[in-house]
Parts: C-alpha cells; structure tokens; sequence
C-alpha cells in the first residue's frame, strides 16, 4: 500500500441530527427569480443535446458538485427532470448532506 491507512480514532464522529448547519430553505431560486447572467459558448449545443435525447427516449445524466444544491438550484434540477431533460442525478457525499440539511 503506497499510503499508510487512515487513523479513524481521531474523528469525532455525531449523529446526522446533532450536525449543525448554516444552510436554510431561504437560498432556494425560485423558477421565476431573476437569474444571474450567464453565457457559455457551449450551452446551445448542450440544450440541442438534451433536447434530442429526450426525443430519442435516451437516458440524460446531470453530474453536480454539492455547491447547486448549497446555491438553492434545487427547484431548476427538478423542473429540468419534470419536463424530461434530465433522467439520473448524481452528485458526491456533500450532495447529499445538503440535500438532507435543506430538507430538514
């Protein structure tokens, strides 16, 4: 093994109930909120990607870090996979502890 293993014994590990968090509902984007300007040269062949796989029935993944569920983009990822654009969600272990935290 090139790296020794990690010393767990050093964590101090809390229930997920006793986390304590600074994330709330109130950063949610609203569907209708103003957006920030964004322009990116490759966002109209991705809509026309998205867009012909949805025609083909293929399958679409969004791949996130947890910073959009920390930013509030909860509400644009699920219109996204109501109007059939987006099939599969993955995102890493941060994804999901914020997810949890705004649920709560």
């Amino acid at each position: 093994m090139p790296f020794p293993q990690f010393d767990r014994s050093a964590l101090s590990i809390l229930p997920i109930a006793e986390r304590v968090s600074d994330v709330d509902i109130s950063i949610m984007l609203g569907l209708n909120d103003p957006l920030p300007a964004f322009h990116h040269p490759a966002l109209p062949a991705l809509a026309e990607d998205l867009l012909a796989a949805r025609q083909r029935g293929a399958a679409s993944m969004l791949m996130y870090g947890a910073h959009v569920i920390r930013t509030g983009c909860g509400p644009h990822m699920i219109a996204l996979m109501r109007a059939g654009l987006v099939t599969q969600f993955a995102t890493n272990g941060a994804g999901a502890i914020h997810d949890y935290e705004l649920s709560r």
